[in-house]
């Protein structure tokens, strides 16, 4: 990955996400962090009507993956990604070389 930012390869950067897990746990922080969706999601899981009901239902009305591979395709081919990156430095923010370079995969 951090070879794909600093050429600007958008296509490998993309090959080494599992961009379709990545947009499920974007759906899930979406859902978790907004009070109102959240409750919604309580409801139909006492409801009986499953867990992650709204999840269901914010990723068929958004279309995350979608939206993400569009994004992350024109970030990358920019650079914009590594250098809106480079000047926030939150924790939700690691594409940048050094940050892909020094990760640690935890299992």
């Amino acid at each position: 990955m951090a070879g794909a930012l600093q050429k600007k390869d958008s296509s490998a950067f993309l090959a080494c996400l599992d961009l379709k897990r990545y947009a499920s746990n974007e759906i899930k922080n979406l859902t978790r962090d907004n009070q109102a969706l959240n409750s919604l999601n309580s409801l139909g899981r006492m409801m009986g009507l499953g867990d992650g009901m709204v999840d269901g239902l914010l990723d068929s009305v958004l279309n995350m993956e979608s939206q993400l591979q569009r994004q992350y395709s024109r970030e990358v081919g920019t650079g914009e990604m590594e250098n809106q990156c480079r000047t926030v430095r939150t924790p939700d923010c690691p594409w940048t070389q050094d940050a892909l370079k020094n990760a640690q995969i935890m299992v």
